[in-house]
């Protein structure tokens, strides 16, 4: 895992999945790039961007220790390495956790006075397609070396400083990095019980999908009305949930009827019978 910086010169984008020249000690080798951050709420607003980015590059620096890791806490996959503009709210699915109320326009906290960028730190974790010998803070500069070299392009891409170190191979390592997704699933509360408090719903699930690791979390109607789903209903993808409070039906619209799902999935999360567990 390395903390870095895009460098402003290069163009082009730093994207999850794709490989790269990763510079690190006395070699070049290719790694496969994967950028996780802070979530929303967490970075900083337009106006303290450029302050922020100089006193992370002075930590990233030679001269200076490199910026602690904390694989403590949960951080947020993303889709690209963003530079001084910042991460555009929404950029990824990146509300915090699963908020109770669906269906709303916000993106998870945006800096105060209404910025609509995000600035936050970001790591990398590289995947070397080969072992490599470096110091476990060294320095690592990643290119695309393959662009014409008499070209206008910039080719160095970014610069950091390994935080953390640990083998491919150790999946119990990587298993503790807590990288997530936030997935959103959608369906519809077909119909009440007479009990007024549970529901049958669809079209969050296939027929095929195994229900029991979903059972437990919470989903939400257009009108925030909160309920537990309690398992399978059938054999069509049906689900039995039960509400927190009697939905009201006084009013009540097919769109009201609307239900989300949404919940964190964890990257690098063991997988038990094949399957990660989702949680909110």
């Amino acid at each position: 895992v390395a903390a870095v910086e895009k460098i402003r010169f290069f163009a082009g984008d730093v994207r999850s999945g794709t490989k790269m020249h990763i510079n690190i000690g006395h070699t070049t080798v290719m790694a496969e790039v994967a950028a996780f951050g802070v979530p929303d709420g967490e970075g900083v607003g337009n106006d303290y961007a450029v302050q922020a980015m100089l006193e992370r590059m002075t930590r990233l620096s030679i001269d200076s220790a490199p910026p602690p890791f904390d694989d403590s806490r949960a951080y947020l996959a993303q889709e690209e390495l963003y530079g001084i503009e910042g991460r555009p709210l929404g950029a990824s699915t990146s509300q915090q956790g699963a908020p109770e109320v669906p269906f709303s326009s916000g993106g998870g906290g945006a800096a105060a006075g209404g910025d609509d960028r995000h600035h936050g730190r970001q790591w990398l974790l590289l995947r070397f397609s080969t072992p490599v010998t470096a110091p476990s803070d060294a320095l690592v500069f990643g290119a695309r070396l393959e662009l014409d070299v008499h070209g206008e392009q910039c080719r160095l891409a970014f610069f950091g400083r390994l935080v953390k170190t640990f083998a491919l191979s150790d999946d119990e390592a990587i298993g503790k990095l807590k990288v997530y997704k936030v997935k959103e699933r959608y369906g519809v509360l077909e119909r009440l019980q007479p009990d007024g408090v549970s529901g049958i719903c669809r079209g969050l699930f296939k027929k095929q999908t195994d229900l029991s690791v979903f059972v437990g979390l919470r989903v939400a109607t257009r009108r925030g009305e909160t309920a537990v789903i309690e398992g399978a209903f059938g054999k069509s993808g049906k689900f039995r949930v039960q509400f927190d409070q009697p939905p009201l039906l006084q009013g009540r619209t097919p769109d009201d009827n609307q239900l989300v799902l949404r919940f964190k999935k964890y990257v690098f999360a063991e997988k038990k019978d094949g399957k990660a567990k989702p949680v909110q």
